[in-house]
């Protein structure tokens, strides 16, 4: 079941007794969370759907009111708990674009052959986006297309690097 769905963002304490929670957003921008008609939270092979009521920003996250929350109580039942979204409700890519989570395992080489590994996780550093990938040791490489990043084969599931060992 997980495998049609996208992790779009988390939600992390209650706020207040109103049954608002505070989210957490992994949308690029952070603001596309609210774009999409519903959010599905999934624990094991159980899904619950859930419609946003209203929302405003807060620091550098959101406060949220969803219809199926109506009290603090019922927001500590959520806590740390992980939303996601319909991978058919994800706009259409142009040539040349992938989203993040469609990398995770992918096998990096660099122009000289030379494996790496395979990305297990892309970070956002505020600054140049990076790869982790995990081969005989870890590696983190950032992710800067026509820099770094020479080429994703999204059929061969590789990306080339334009990165060397020892670095």
């Amino acid at each position: 079941m997980v495998n049609s769905f996208i992790c779009a963002g988390k939600i992390l304490t209650p706020h207040g007794l109103s049954g608002l929670v505070r989210l957490k957003s992994f949308t690029n921008p952070i603001e596309n969370i609210f774009k999409f008609s519903s959010l599905v939270l999934i624990e094991n092979e159980d899904s619950i759907l859930f419609h946003i009521d209203k929302f405003h920003s807060y620091q550098n996250i959101f406060l949220v009111k969803f219809d199926q929350i109506s009290d603090r109580t019922i927001a500590k039942q959520f806590a740390n708990k992980y939303l996601f979204v319909g991978k058919n409700q994800l706009p259409p890519l142009l040539e040349g674009e992938f989203y993040w989570n469609e990398l995770i395992g992918y096998q990096v080489n660099n122009e000289n052959k030379f494996e790496f590994g395979k990305v297990v996780e892309l970070i956002e550093t505020g600054g140049k986006d990076v790869m982790r990938i995990v081969g005989y040791k870890e590696f983190f490489i950032p992710f800067v297309l026509d820099h770094y990043v020479k080429d994703v084969d999204k059929i061969a599931k590789t990306i080339t690097v334009e990165w060397e060992e020892g670095w």
